[in-house]
């Protein structure tokens, strides 16, 4: 929410000696066959990817500037490689990473340093929560969906395995982050 981004913004400007850096990490993966995904689901993901990134950003710029800072955005290999079933993750992923080309042109005049992230499988909960978003699925589906797509919902739950066991240990993605 705004008012609580805008309090933060607030307290760090009255509360510390400046802030060096920010780092976009908030995420959502949402999937499915896109001809089945509702519009609210596709609105959801934007608005917790992208709109929520874009809007910390803003809030934090005049810190930023002040202190000739730096911002990271959390991108995701799925930001420059779509796959199926993931459509609106990918979107949202592909959707930063025009936002931080634009954002790092436009702030190189000032010295101030825009990157973003994108790892592959990184190991975390965002498995189980793969899981769950395939259980979800097979749930609520219509049949016809269900049988259509059950080949593609059976390969995403063996990737899901396969990443979940192969994922690098989160340091490598914060030490990146912190480079």
């Amino acid at each position: 929410e705004q008012d609580q981004i805008d309090a933060v913004a607030e307290l760090i400007t009255n509360k510390s000696d400046g802030l060096h850096g920010v780092v976009n990490n908030a995420g959502v993966a949402r999937g499915g066959p896109v001809e089945y995904i509702p519009v609210d689901v596709w609105r959801e993901q934007f608005e917790v990817n992208v709109f929520g990134q874009v809007a910390v950003t803003r809030a934090m710029m005049p810190l930023i500037r002040e202190s000739r800072g730096r911002i990271v955005f959390i991108g995701s290999i799925g930001g420059k490689l779509a796959t199926m079933m993931m459509g609106p993750y990918n979107a949202s992923k592909f959707a930063i990473e025009a936002i931080g080309e634009s954002l790092r042109a436009e702030l190189r005049p000032w010295g101030i340093g825009v990157s973003v992230i994108e790892p592959g499988a990184v190991r975390t909960e965002i498995w189980e929560k793969g899981r769950e978003t395939a259980d979800l699925l097979e749930r609520d589906l219509p049949s016809e969906a269900v049988n259509r797509y059950a080949p593609h919902i059976a390969a995403i739950r063996k990737g899901i395995e396969m990443q979940d066991k192969a994922g690098v240990h989160p340091v490598k993605v914060a030490q990146a982050v912190d480079h």
